[in-house]
């Protein structure tokens, strides 16, 4: 009769701790994140663009858009899941206004590209008078 209840009570924790360790509800971390060195910066500006990606065995390459009164943008390729995950990029000598900056993951799955967005990041140069 013990023996049985610690065969069951050895099930139960092992299901509890798998159910810890695999939440099939926890949201599963972006493919791409974007992150700059600061929101606001007085002209001539210079920002670090920081992008983070998960390892994909399907990643190509990636590029940093900035858009606004100068359009610059960065691109660099993947080699699948052995690619570093994190990526530093600087855009330098941007001129006063307001921009918007994106980071771009291009995967190509089964011949087909695809093509993940991060979420907009937007900051101001201030232009001096």
């Amino acid at each position: 009769m013990i023996a049985r209840w610690l065969a069951i009570l050895t099930i139960v924790i092992l299901l509890l701790a798998f159910a810890w360790h695999a939440d099939p509800l926890a949201p599963s971390p972006p493919a791409i994140t974007l992150s700059l060195s600061h929101s606001v910066s007085p002209q001539p500006a210079s920002f670090r663009a920081r992008v983070q990606i998960q390892p994909h065995p399907d990643n190509r390459w990636w590029c940093v858009v900035f858009d606004g009164p100068e359009y610059k943008r960065s691109c660099r390729e993947l080699e699948g899941v052995g690619s570093p995950r994190t990526f530093t990029v600087w855009f330098n000598n941007l001129s006063g206004g307001e921009y918007a900056a994106v980071a771009e993951l291009y995967r190509v799955t089964e011949g087909e590209p695809k093509t993940i967005r991060s979420a907009l990041v937007r900051f101001q140069v201030i232009g001096l008078f």
